[in-house]
């Protein structure tokens, strides 16, 4: 079943291809609505179907009711055919909303390509309400579209793949589906959706999967896969099998090829051959039930799918990896003191239903006008609001904390008399990215040295797909954090998920501890933690012990204080 941000996300396409369309702002806008409406209720998704929401219409809700029946919906299948591919990508180009682009389409520009041309050519500076900055962003826009071609964050494919899961989970000819590849790994970026069928109606299953809309354009196809394209150009590889050599395909597809190749060399020294879909012994396949079967033969014990990954030199002696049960709290919490949606109390109450123990708010500190960042005076109100909401609060404590700028020169945003009153400060770069390596991580280095500091935010300040790394010296950085006995966060909101879990485990490794952290602007944020951040989190081989948030509120207050 669809959760409600994946049904906020179908809503807001449609109210996009509405716009597109050149359909009236009244409908598209209702379009937008129903989708924040969604992505804020705080009811059970079942709920959608018969509560009365503001922001959600009559016409919305019958939408999401078919999104919570089927998977898909039948106005989203129609809107990607009608509108053309090109002037859908062109909406992915940073910068560019709904309206310029049904502005450049009226102009006769159907494709990125033309629009590249055309910004060459110096006629989009020449367009009403563009100009020569807007020509200028549109091609570095353009550039960034094409350096990141082909690949989607990890959320981005699960919001497309999973309406797919669920058509597929309803076919009675399906006996067992999994992801594959990348998107099994559940790797921060990948590049298409992989998915894995066992059937012993390929011919027939076939035919429906190509015949359904919600699975797009078809590329190829053959007795044992098919390959698709969704309407924003996203690709889709399904195999099939019989659910006898379901297993061994699960396996050889899911791992790293440089891994799989290792496994298979092993094997062939054992006198066996591993294909895709099957092991041969002495030219006959062997069967298995299960992956674990097959991880016994190579004498290794299961591994989960994320950690099958090249940077795993030693897969016999595994960590006590985390889990999402081992959290204890959750921290990096935005409310409507900054740029949030939910209050406090709201945020505190979502936690509390998550079952944690204790939540830490950090909105933003003043320099973050974007942000709406804090004054002193609203410090201090959210700080009385935080006492009063302790006091009467049963089953969640409220720890006072700040996501606190780090300045050009590494100071801080607040001065240190203000900085004391928070249990906990989160430091983070989020301005003047531009700097060299070395002055970069002086500054950050400098502000970890605070005393008030106990956690160092996004650490390199990457945004997947659209913003890399500043430059920094993380080694260094690892090393001040060890003397400082500072956090480095693994910032588990999807467009980040940075510090990179290939770090994870060189920090740990000195003695630092890791904060998953939501960077939570609503409710439904909270769940990033367990739904990105842990997958990520094990990825880097991070065990509880790790972790900062699996501490007991006692321990976690301890380690504050320094």
């Amino acid at each position: 079943m669809m959760d409600k941000k994946q049904i906020a996300h179908v809503l807001k396409e449609v109210g996009i291809l509405l716009e597109l369309k050149g359909e009236n702002k009244f409908k598209t806008q209702a379009y937008a609505n129903a989708a924040r409406a969604v992505e804020t209720f705080t009811g059970n998704v079942e709920a959608l179907r018969t509560e009365k929401i503001r922001g959600v219409g009559k016409a919305t809700q019958e939408n999401i009711i078919e999104l919570l029946d089927s998977g898909t919906l039948g106005l989203l299948d129609e809107l990607r055919a009608e509108v053309p591919a090109g002037v859908q990508q062109m909406i992915r180009i940073k910068g560019l909303g709904a309206k310029k682009v049904r502005q450049l389409y009226e102009a006769g520009i159907e494709t990125v390509d033309q629009l590249e041309r055309a910004c060459h050519a110096g006629r989009i500076a020449q367009m009403s309400g563009f100009g020569r900055k807007t020509q200028t962003n549109i091609l570095e826009g353009i550039a960034l579209l094409k350096q990141y071609a082909g690949k989607m964050r990890y959320d981005q494919a699960l919001s497309l793949a999973e309406p797919l899961m669920t058509i597929l989970q309803n076919d009675s000819r399906v006996d067992a589906l999994s992801f594959m590849g990348s998107l099994r790994r559940r790797c921060e970026v990948v590049r298409d959706i992989d998915i894995l069928i066992g059937t012993d109606d390929p011919a027939g299953l076939t035919q429906s999967i190509c015949e359904h809309p919600a699975f797009g354009e078809v590329i190829d196809r053959s007795s044992q896969r098919i390959q698709t394209r969704l309407a924003g150009g996203q690709e889709v590889d399904l195999s099939l099998v019989a659910p006898e050599r379901f297993p061994v395909a699960l396996f050889y597809t899911t791992g790293h090829k440089t891994v799989v190749k290792q496994w298979q060399t092993q094997l062939e020294q054992a006198g066996l051959t591993l294909e895709w879909d099957q092991i041969l012994q002495q030219g006959k396949p062997l069967l298995f039930a299960n992956e674990a079967a097959i991880f016994n033969l190579l004498d290794l014990p299961y591994l989960p799918p994320e950690i099958r990954e090249p940077e795993w030199t030693d897969f016999r002696h595994l960590p006590n990896l985390i889990n999402a049960g081992d959290l204890r709290g959750v921290l990096h919490v935005h409310t409507t003191y900054s740029d949030g949606v939910h209050s406090v109390e709201e945020m505190a109450q979502a936690a509390a239903g998550l079952g944690y123990h204790y939540v830490g708010i950090t909105d933003h500190s003043q320099s973050s006008t974007v942000a709406n960042g804090m004054k002193p005076e609203r410090v201090y109100a959210q700080l009385r609001e935080i006492d009063r909401l302790n006091a009467c609060l049963e089953t969640i404590e409220i720890l006072k904390g700040i996501e606190c700028d780090i300045l050009a020169d590494g100071s801080l945003d607040y001065s240190d008399d203000l900085l004391a009153e928070f249990d906990f400060v989160i430091a983070s770069v989020h301005t003047k990215f531009n700097m060299k390596e070395g002055e970069m991580t002086e500054r950050i280095i400098r502000a970890m040295s605070n005393p008030y500091v106990r956690v160092l935010g996004h650490p390199t300040g990457r945004l997947l797909l659209q913003r890399e790394s500043y430059p920094v010296n993380l080694e260094a950085v690892i090393d001040a954090a060890a003397e400082y006995h500072v956090a480095l966060e693994l910032n588990a909101n999807p467009r980040r998920l940075d510090l990179d879990w290939r770090w994870l485990r060189k920090a740990t490794e000195r003695g630092v501890k890791i904060l998953i952290g939501p960077d939570a602007h609503r409710m439904g944020g909270l769940t990033d933690t367990t739904q990105y951040g842990i997958p990520i989190a094990r990825k880097g081989g991070l065990r509880k012990d790790d972790v900062l948030n699996c501490f007991t509120l006692e321990h976690i207050r301890a380690f504050f204080k320094r």
